[in-house]
């Protein structure tokens, strides 16, 4: 249903590999995945296993994506703000053991375990389980806890401005703030929805700092050979800047740009694709986004088309906004129009900057 350069737009792909693929492998994976770190044990998934699934993901999502196939996995995860799957599991396993910590049948269960396994608890998976799933109930309460106070903060002020009147007028979601949800039996969905709420930010945190730690290995290389994305935190504010983008084809360039994964010969020179890394244009740089965008004269072959691309690009971006960590989070639309039209990768169009396979 979708190329690399037609079909629905990236956020609607990401939403089919949500609603599609996702929702596939992690049927039932409470009952079957829980990863281990330390043993193999009968019940863990081992974890060869678990990094198979992670493999799995990468392959779902440079096809989902438009991205070239060897693209770097996190950068991806990144881009499209999607957590690794083995950990997405795993915390979706911890999640649900929590939501049914308290009730009747899982207290029988627990009582029953331990009288046959009082000695030797340890040795029991769900020995295991139990504690994380204390831990994240523990988390879920200093959340909701953090809720009330930010509330009361906020209605004080209120009263304390000569808004009284308004404070009276309080609303259904403070009232709702006020019942003490993990002592009443009826607050079963407000408990659930606080677990889940814990668990996503427990994904974002981890993803957060795995993310810090590929930034601040990757911050080594030459500036020049950084990718656009490593310059910024993990969050979803990458995945907003597709929002603007109305074709597959641009969502791709961007996704092409910002990963640094692209038909040019800079990339292509580093994974043996290419002989040389010079402009084909000018030979008077790297064929980079970089040189592209900011430095290449378009030499004999395309100089008038591209210094008039370039004039284009500048009057519509402004002086402030003409480098590249700010032309693509401020302008993406008008970023990936002038790269389709001037880059001339065959992907995006017909005429190619390298006509002859031979020569380059």
């Amino acid at each position: 249903m979708s190329g690399s350069t037609w079909g629905p737009v990236l956020r609607d792909m990401r939403l089919l590999y949500y609603s599609k693929i996702l929702s596939i492998v992690q049927y039932a994976s409470p009952a079957w995945f829980f990863a281990s770190e330390h043993t193999v044990r009968q019940g863990h998934v081992l974890k060869s296993l678990a990094r198979r699934l992670d493999m799995l993901q990468g392959k779902w999502l440079a096809k989902i994506s438009g991205a070239m196939k060897n693209t770097t996995r996190i950068v991806l995860r990144k881009e499209l703000h999607v957590f690794r799957l083995s950990e997405y599991l795993q915390m979706k396993t911890i999640s649900n053991h929590a939501k049914n910590y308290d009730t009747k049948h899982a207290q029988e269960i627990r009582t029953a375990r331990y009288r046959a396994l009082q000695h030797n608890m340890s040795l029991h998976l769900f020995h295991k389980l139990d504690i994380l799933a204390q831990q994240l109930i523990k988390l879920a309460k200093g959340r909701t806890q953090c809720i009330k106070e930010n509330l009361a903060k906020a209605k004080a002020k209120r009263e304390k401005e000569g808004k009284g009147e308004a404070a009276q007028n309080s609303t259904g979601d403070e009232k709702d703030q006020d019942k003490d949800i993990w002592g009443d039996p009826a607050c079963v969905q407000e408990r659930r929805l606080a677990i889940d709420q814990t668990a996503k930010d427990i994904l974002n945190y981890r993803a957060y700092h795995e993310w810090a730690r590929y930034q601040k290995k990757h911050r080594k290389r030459p500036l020049q050979e950084q990718i656009l994305a490593i310059k910024e935190p993990w969050s979803l504010k990458s995945l907003k800047y597709y929002d603007k983008l109305r074709t597959r084809q641009e969502c791709t360039m961007l996704l092409h740009c910002r990963t640094g994964f692209i038909g040019l010969r800079s990339h292509l020179y580093r994974v043996g694709k290419a002989k040389t890394d010079r402009c084909p244009y000018c030979e008077n740089g790297p064929h980079s986004i970089e040189h592209l965008f900011l430095f290449c004269g378009g030499g004999d072959k395309k100089g008038v088309e591209m210094a008039d691309a370039q004039r284009a690009l500048y009057a519509n971006v402004g002086e402030e906004h003409f480098n590249l960590s700010d032309i693509f989070p401020h302008h993406p639309e008008k970023a990936v129009q002038f790269a389709i039209s001037t880059f001339g990768i065959p992907q995006f169009c017909k005429d190619n900057w390298d006509d002859s396979k031979k020569q380059s």
